[in-house]
């Protein structure tokens, strides 16, 4: 028995010997791969944690490029809006109409009394005069005239005045046909011929014809100051005697 026993118990012990180290050797090939396999997990996890990051932060890109393409869009609606409110365009309830308003620009011009683009202005003259008649009398006096001008152009009426016994008497009474030509910015001439009466005392007047040319200095754009010499070229005889006579002239023109 105790032989049987003692066999018996090296069987076991070897079978169970055998089964243990069958055992390690089959849990050492199970662990072998389970460690091999933990860092493959650990780096697919990593991964798919990095993945994941990409597409959220791929996300709050796109969300942010639309919030930026809304928001765009909806400044140039309120800015076409507001153009459309401050343009001339309206619109109607069931189709669009388009009304384009418009003001022609006109720079400013003074009104002119003729189509011609001249300005009207009206002319004042006040000076004096030493009229020498041929037959050697030297009088002097002064004249006033009044009159317009329409650009180079200008209409005087003139009145001359010379000392008489009784004071003051009137010479001439003429009316002036006037050229004014620019020599420059400040100077102008202007040839003028002139038709009206003279009177001589209590006699009977006569009727002449006077042809001259003047010259002025401009010191202001309506004030000037010059002179002028006139020769009577035609002119009717008094008790068979010549009225022909020179004027010469200094004179201050106002222009209004």
């Amino acid at each position: 028995m105790n032989c049987l026993t003692q066999s018996n118990l090296n069987l076991i012990i070897q079978k169970s010997i055998s089964i243990f180290i069958i055992l390690a050797i089959v849990f050492s090939c199970d662990l072998a791969p389970q460690a091999e396999a933990t860092p493959r997990t650990v780096s697919k996890t990593r991964t798919s944690k990095r993945v994941v990051r990409s597409r959220r932060s791929v996300k709050r890109s796109q969300r942010k490029t639309a919030r930026r393409r809304h928001t765009t869009r909806r400044h140039k609606r309120v800015a076409a809006r507001r153009s459309y409110k401050n343009s001339g365009y309206r619109r109607s309830g069931t189709r669009r109409s388009t009304t384009v308003r418009h003001t022609p620009y006109y720079p400013r011009r003074r009104i002119t009394s003729s189509g011609s683009g001249f300005i009207n202005n009206t002319i004042l003259e006040v000076g004096g005069h030493l009229f020498s008649p041929i037959q050697g009398k030297v009088n002097t006096g002064m004249h006033f005239g009044v009159g317009s001008r329409l650009g180079p152009v200008a209409g005087v009426i003139e009145a001359q005045l010379t000392q008489g016994q009784s004071g003051a008497e009137l010479r001439d009474l003429n009316a002036q046909l006037r050229i004014y030509l620019p020599i420059s910015s400040n100077v102008e001439l202007f040839p003028m011929a002139s038709i009206g009466h003279s009177y001589h005392g209590s006699q009977d007047g006569s009727s002449h014809l006077d042809l001259g040319i003047g010259a002025q200095l401009k010191l202001t754009s309506n004030l000037a100051i010059g002179g002028r010499y006139g020769a009577r070229v035609i002119a009717e005889e008094n008790n068979g005697l010549p009225t022909n006579g020179h004027d010469l002239l200094a004179q201050v023109s106002v222009k209004f």
